[in-house]
């Protein structure tokens, strides 16, 4: 599936709130600071995708490719990632209160294996 260029080099200013991007192929997108709150990232590709300081919060991520996607600084408070793939992810920084990680492919590179990571005082409440 392809994408709209205005999705994959998405400007802080652009609101793509209840977007509905099922099953998007968004390999490598630009999406820092992107609203992306309540979108419909079901089964989308966002391998490598830049996503740092994106608001993602309830958004629907279940099955989602996000592998070495940049997540830091990201808004994902309420978010469902069922079944999400993480694998080399960065996290740090990332607000997963309430965020539903039941099933993801997650690895110590996510930072939320780790103490030190910034991230890790929300695992508690996931």
């Amino acid at each position: 599936m392809k994408y709209n260029r205005a999705v994959r080099d998405a400007h802080p200013t652009r609101v793509l709130k209840d977007a509905n991007l099922q099953a998007a192929n968004l390999e490598g997108a630009n999406l820092q600071k992107a609203d992306l709150e309540r979108a419909n990232l079901q089964e989308t590709n966002l391998l490598g995708a830049n996503l740092q300081g994106a608001d993602l919060g309830k958004a629907n991520m279940v099955g989602a490719n996000l592998e070495r996607a940049n997540l830091f600084d990201a808004d994902l408070e309420k978010a469902n990632l069922l079944g999400a793939n993480l694998v080399g992810t960065n996290l740090q920084g990332a607000d997963l209160e309430k965020t539903n990680l039941i099933f993801g492919n997650i690895d110590v590179e996510t930072g939320l294996l780790s103490p030190a990571s910034s991230s890790y005082r929300w695992l508690s409440n996931i």
